[in-house]
């Protein structure tokens, strides 16, 4: 399209949009971008646009971070177990995690518990057993929210295999025989009952297994030597 045509062109455009503005039965809903322009027309509007759409591709766009989604199923054993539990789900959050906890999402009063709980496991990408003697006692007598979050954890574990990894078994206090629930028994476990490791179980074993950043890495396979 020649620059006296595209002028015209321009110049239609304007007037009708100059009389949609004024027409009151005419609204800017009713202008159907699709099919006002003909090919040609299209052509000409592509031409002065481009040199913007090419200028913006020239920007970095940076990639948006996911951030996983773990719930954390605790039993209430004592204050200072619930301290422990709080500054685990604070750290989490910390680095990068969206830790789902009673303490601070739960929300007013009144709210159903079962409701929060199955939604909480169910549309968490992980969820954190902090395994204790009183934890596996509430399991197996299906008491108060952990007997019913652990009802809710076996029938996903069933339905998905034995080989899910989403429930990570994480041991805060006791043995293997007083403290692991038995869906839970076998499974690869964290073990932060000792406080002075803390931190390096927190980064190098939980932290880095959400994220799925491990430690150590399986070098890549290499090609078969040549053999004299």
């Amino acid at each position: 399209m020649d620059e006296e045509k595209r002028k015209e062109l321009y110049v239609n455009i304007q007037l009708f949009l100059e009389d949609t503005t004024d027409t009151k039965s005419t609204t800017t809903d009713d202008f159907n971008f699709d099919t006002a322009f003909s090919k040609a027309d299209a052509v000409a509007v592509e031409e002065v646009v481009k040199p913007v759409n090419q200028a913006s591709v020239a920007m970095t766009v940076e990639p948006t971070e996911v951030i996983p989604n773990v719930f954390i199923s605790y039993s209430w054993d004592s204050q200072e177990h619930e301290e422990w539990i709080i500054n685990l789900a604070t750290k989490l959050c910390d680095n990068g995690v969206n830790a789902i906890l009673d303490k601070w999402d739960l929300g007013l009063l009144g709210k159903p518990l079962p409701h929060f709980m199955e939604n909480a496991i169910t549309k968490s990408q992980r969820v954190i057993c902090v395994m204790t003697p009183n934890y596996k006692k509430k399991t197996e007598n299906l008491a108060g929210g952990v007997g019913y979050e652990y009802s809710i954890i076996t029938a996903e574990i069933f339905p998905d295999g034995v080989n899910t990894s989403k429930f990570i078994p994480l041991f805060s206090a006791g043995t293997d025989v007083d403290a692991i629930p038995i869906i839970l028994r076998g499974r690869k476990y964290v073990d932060m009952r000792d406080d002075t490791q803390f931190e390096e179980k927190f980064v190098h074993e939980l932290l880095r297994d959400i994220h799925e950043e491990p430690k150590f890495k399986k070098p890549v396979i290499g090609k078969k030597p040549t053999f004299d």
